[in-house]
């Protein structure tokens, strides 16, 4: 069969789902060779195939962040002094993205393919250097422009309310437009042409590839999306809102493992019960509700959203709440905690899931995913990080689950959320179809078979 390098980033969520692509592929014969960043100390990832580590990208951008106005404008007088050597800086940006050294290993490795995730621009643009077959990874939902979708940071459910007019999707759509150009234009100016877009466009010069051609600022991600390169969207299509993909993105599914690939089982809890006596108890008796809480990406309101999660369970002596803290220890939560809430530094989320009976997270896409997978009704508390409000609007748009409003839900209003979720007959149908649908896509070899089309042609 074929040789496949598989070249994703570090982070953890994506870490997982590429590993399970790649347990996928393998077990349909192919030679895998799984690539990411490792940091200096860390164990790599446990992959099947051959696992190397890929030289760090970092940021494509040149300023450090600045917590004062006064330190942004050193930085950029900094810069203003050494204009004159501007294309020698520029040159030294690039030198650190080692396009040179991702060609070198994908050359060393010879692959048949060669699949990238889509936030990687200095990889793609290396992989493409090669002349081999490149195919992109998007663990996202759609990160494209297209009728009917709203860009994924926003909270708009399409035909709910005047928000969700098409009209008023295609002004929140020239909304983020404006706003991104004026981001690039402000970076452009302050980090005087040593700027992400311009570093890339270097990136791009170097290896020879078509950055004007083959990229477009118009659409959702940052700071581009790729016009022909395919496109393999690791989710189901049946979450998304309805809309025609592009010619060259197809989606295979969400890539979920079977068991937790995360951080370390919690032996000992930080706060109650240890995990197995809290899943058997609730196995034991069907009346007791098994809520599981995580915020995996801790902001500066977790604290707070925790502890009124804490006090909306702790009033029901009938329910049990498992928290995993994603190895963030947050000590003030402790102390408080009633006896039916038990606090771990890290939960094994899919085995917490595979008996909970309600989930309460900030909707990032694979807790999403693994919800719906193992059929468990959301809360659901998205902040302005990211994709997490776009998240949430699909998952309220398919009925598998409630938004809350992570800055003004009392402990009162997130009971009843959780209660909510806990006796609805229509979120437990439409968590079973959807389910069904993740299931077909790997049922149905949809991944392999769009790698083997890829190999062919």
């Amino acid at each position: 069969m074929a040789r496949i390098a598989l070249l994703t980033t570090n982070i953890a969520g994506r870490i997982n789902a590429t590993t399970e692509l790649s347990r996928r592929l393998a077990r349909a014969g192919h030679e895998v060779v799984f690539l990411t960043a490792v940091e200096p100390g860390e164990a790599p990832p446990e992959v099947p195939g051959t696992f190397m580590p890929l030289p760090s990208s970092g940021s494509a951008s040149s300023q450090k962040k600045n917590r004062t106005g006064i330190g942004r404008a050193y930085a950029m007088l900094t810069r203003m002094s050494g204009i004159w050597r501007l294309s020698a800086l520029r040159e030294e940006r690039v030198d650190r993205l080692s396009p040179e050294a991702v060609i070198d290993i994908i050359q060393e490795i010879a692959p048949d393919l060669v699949l990238i995730d889509i936030e990687l621009p200095v990889e793609i643009m290396a992989g493409r250097a090669t002349g081999r077959p490149v195919a992109l990874l998007n663990d996202m939902y759609s990160v494209w422009r297209r009728p009917g979708v709203p860009p994924l940071s926003s909270h708009i459910v399409p035909g709910v309310g005047w928000r969700g007019t098409p009209l008023w999707i295609t002004v929140s759509w020239w909304g983020f437009r404006g706003w991104k150009w004026l981001q690039r234009m402000r970076f452009r100016i302050t980090r005087v042409g040593l700027d992400r877009r311009s570093v890339l466009k270097a990136v791009a010069d170097r290896t020879g590839f078509p950055l004007t051609d083959e990229t477009s600022s118009g659409h959702w991600l940052i700071p581009f999306v790729y016009e022909s390169i395919p496109t393999l969207t690791l989710n189901a299509l049946e979450m998304e809102f309805p809309h025609q993909p592009l010619p060259h993105v197809t989606y295979v599914g969400p890539q979920l493992a079977e068991r937790d690939t995360g951080g370390p089982p919690p032996v000992v809890p930080l706060r109650g019960d240890p995990l197995a006596d809290v899943l058997a108890r609730c196995n034991a008796d069907p009346e007791r509700k098994l809520i599981y809480c995580s915020f995996g990406a801790f902001g500066e309101s977790d604290s707070s959203i925790l502890q009124r999660v804490i006090e909306a369970v702790g009033e029901q002596p009938h329910w049990e709440l498992v928290v995993g803290l994603g190895g963030r220890g947050q000590a003030e939560l402790l102390a408080s905690a009633p006896p039916n809430v038990h606090i771990y530094e890290w939960a094994p989320q899919l085995e917490v899931l595979r008996r909970a009976d309600c989930a309460v997270h900030h909707a990032g896409t694979h807790s999403v995913n693994e919800c719906v997978l193992a059929e468990v009704a959301m809360v659901l508390f998205p902040d302005d990080t990211l994709d997490h409000r776009g998240n949430a609007a699909r998952v309220s748009f398919h009925g598998l689950g409630v938004v809350g409003d992570l800055r003004r839900d009392t402990p009162e209003t997130i009971r009843q959320h959780i209660r909510r979720c806990l006796q609805s007959d229509e979120f437990r149908g439409n968590l079973v179809r959807m389910s069904a649908s993740f299931r077909a896509y790997e049922r149905t070899g949809a991944v392999e078979k769009v790698v083997e089309d890829l190999l062919v042609h």
